[in-house]
C-alpha cells in the first residue's frame, strides 16, 4: 500500500467526526480564492477548531502557519494534524 494522501486522510477524519461527533458543525473549507485557509472548520459546544491536514512529512506552507497563528490569536483552536489519531486527541 502506498503513502496516504491528504484526500484519504480527510475522508477518514470526516467519517470519524460524523460518527463520533454527530452534533458538531463540520465544514470542509475549499476556497481557491483565499490561500492559507485550513482544511476543516469544526464547531462543537461553542468550541471552534480549525484543522490543517498534512500527510507523511509534509509541513504547512508559511502562509498556512501565519493563518493558524492568527486564528489562535482570535481565540480558536487551530492545529496541524498528520493522522486520524492526531484529530481524535483533539476531541
Amino acid at each position: 500500500m502506498g503513502a496516504m494522501t491528504e484526500q484519504t486522510l480527510q475522508r477518514q477524519v470526516l467519517r470519524w467526526l460524523k460518527h463520533h461527533h454527530s452534533n458538531a458543525f463540520v465544514w470542509k473549507i475549499a476556497d481557491r480564492w483565499r490561500a492559507g485557509l485550513p482544511d476543516l472548520f469544526i464547531l462543537e459546544q461553542g468550541r471552534v477548531t480549525f484543522i490543517e491536514l498534512k500527510v507523511n512529512a509534509q509541513q504547512p506552507r508559511p502562509l498556512q502557519v501565519v493563518t493558524l497563528q492568527r486564528l489562535r490569536q482570535a481565540g480558536a483552536n487551530a492545529v496541524v494534524c498528520w493522522t486520524l489519531a492526531d484529530v481524535q486527541r483533539l476531541f
